[in-house]
């Protein structure tokens, strides 16, 4: 099935990449009122997943195609579309690169943005499983483990060389979701 990336995905990606006010703080002469709900475009790909905007680009996960697509923010074209080994679930950037989770495969895939290739991909297994989240931060790359419960654990992956160095557990308690995950 092809999906669109309409409304949230176009409105979140231009707000990342053109900046955000918050209410009363829009430059003189701009309302600081939300603004109308309509597309600014759609863009048709299949199974339309998560987003992220970095590198001057928009990344969207196709996940049961096993695609990343790329998406020029200013013309709205598709840059590339860049298989991945698994499906792909989400998406996430930093260090240098764009981090996609497969929930399917439960994996962990790096792509360079400089050339959109898939550059490596672990497993998260046996420690974490089911990984539902993603984000770098202090160095590492994390990826939150669903399980089959609500998160169960946090792995945490060297970016650089891209081993598994702790796995963390959360617990499964109906509190221990990725609520807690900032």
């Amino acid at each position: 099935a092809k999906a669109g990336v309409g409304i949230g995905a176009v409105a979140v990606c231009s707000a990342a990449l053109h900046g955000c006010h918050a209410a009363g703080s829009a430059p003189a002469g701009k309302s600081s009122h939300p603004p109308t709900h309509s597309p600014v475009t759609s863009i048709t790909m299949p199974s339309a997943g998560a987003v992220v905007t970095a590198f001057g680009s928009v990344w969207v996960t196709n996940g049961p195609t096993q695609t990343v697509t790329r998406l020029d923010p200013r013309t709205n074209a598709v840059l590339d579309s860049i298989s991945t080994p698994d499906a792909a679930s989400v998406v996430s950037a930093g260090a240098g690169a764009i981090w996609v989770t497969s929930f399917q495969g439960n994996t962990l895939t790096r792509i360079d943005p400089s050339n959109d290739r898939v550059t490596h991909t672990i497993s998260l297994a046996p420690g974490g499983t089911g990984p539902i989240g993603v984000t770098v931060f202090g160095g590492y790359v994390w990826v939150a483990n669903h399980n089959g419960e609500p998160t169960t654990s946090v792995s945490k992956i060297d970016p650089v060389t891209m081993k598994v160095v702790d796995v963390i557990p959360v617990g499964n308690d109906d509190f221990a979701g990725p609520v807690w995950i900032v």
